[in-house]
């Protein structure tokens, strides 16, 4: 505690409000990571949790704007980007096909928890409390991180988020059911790939999604090369198999107790909606904003609308 109130002294307390305005990076070492940081700014520290499949560069349009009232941090989660991982006893097939691929994710242990990652680098930092958002399940790794640690989260927004376990049996079935069809349909381009050791289908079919359809061609190219720099992350990672909180988001939501924004993009399927209600009725201080035209990178498509709706909220509390 000693140690991080120092560092709190030192990175915070050189500014009126608590924050530095230099902007700086490095690495905090966490639990066999090297978790990769930006920090710029100066303000109330604010923390941007990026989504599975890519990086902290999905932010680089919230960074300028959000930077002139507040601390920014962003970060590569574990496994992903500039972040370092010490992997040494499950090192990955040399000549990957499926059935390797599937004994190499069946002989993996949990990974570190992404919320304590997240505590990891705030201790780092010195960071007390913080405003979180999250995009997709960056959202759920704030919800898992304000439940363990409330008194260290001053707000959350939330960016698409969806979890699982805020639902029924039947929309977790008629969920897995879904995943099942699109994992048939992705075995055949997998197999294509590792064949050829090129990736680019696989990026090719997740940009082809309806999901995306809404997305600008700019959003699109970056997308692309953000997906291609973590491709072998995407291929061989141990953050689809992490430790969780339990019990788990879905049955703790009555337990949140910072004031939180809802973000939601698309045109939902209805099991999607019943979890979205979930969320929103779950949490005792929640408000949602819908946006039923855009897609799930509304913030790299449409930055300015998205960085107002945020800020908007922020200024409200």
């Amino acid at each position: 505690f000693l140690a991080r109130r120092s560092r709190a002294i030192q990175y915070w307390s050189r500014r009126p409000g608590g924050s530095v305005d230099a902007k700086r990076s490095g690495f905090a070492e966490v639990e066999g990571a090297r978790i990769y940081y930006e920090v710029e700014g100066a303000g109330h520290p604010i923390v941007l949790i990026h989504q599975l499949g890519v990086d902290r560069r999905v932010w680089d349009d919230q960074v300028p704007a959000f930077s002139e009232r507040y601390t920014v941090v962003r970060y590569d989660r574990r496994y992903w980007g500039r972040t370092q991982v010490e992997d040494e006893d499950y090192p990955v097939p040399d000549d990957p096909d499926l059935n390797s691929m599937k004994q190499w994710f069946e002989d993996q242990p949990p990974s570190p928890a992404p919320w304590e990652d997240l505590h990891g680098l705030l201790d780092h930092l010195g960071i007390e409390r913080a405003h979180l958002l999250g995009l997709h399940d960056g959202g759920e790794v704030a919800l898992e991180f304000a439940l363990e640690y409330p008194e260290r989260v001053s707000a959350l927004v939330l960016v698409d988020t969806v979890v699982a376990s805020a639902g029924s049996p039947e929309q977790f079935q008629n969920m897995f059911e879904r995943g099942v069809e699109k994992a048939a349909q992705l075995r055949g381009v997998l197999e294509e790939a590792l064949r050829k050791k090129d990736l680019t289908a696989i990026i090719d079919w997740t940009l082809d999604d309806p999901s995306y359809a809404a997305s600008t061609e700019a959003t699109r190219r970056r997308l692309r090369q953000i997906f291609a720099d973590n491709a072998s992350s995407s291929l061989f990672s141990r953050d689809y198999k992490v430790r969780r909180t339990s019990p788990p988001v879905g049955e703790r939501l009555g337990s949140v107790e910072a004031p939180t924004l809802l973000i939601l993009t698309g045109e939902r399927d209805p099991d999607v909606r019943e979890l979205d209600q979930a969320l929103e009725t779950g949490i005792k201080r929640s408000t949602s904003k819908t946006i039923p035209d855009a897609s799930p990178t509304l913030n790299m498509d449409h930055p300015e609308e998205f960085n107002r709706i945020v800020t908007d909220f922020l200024d409200s509390l």
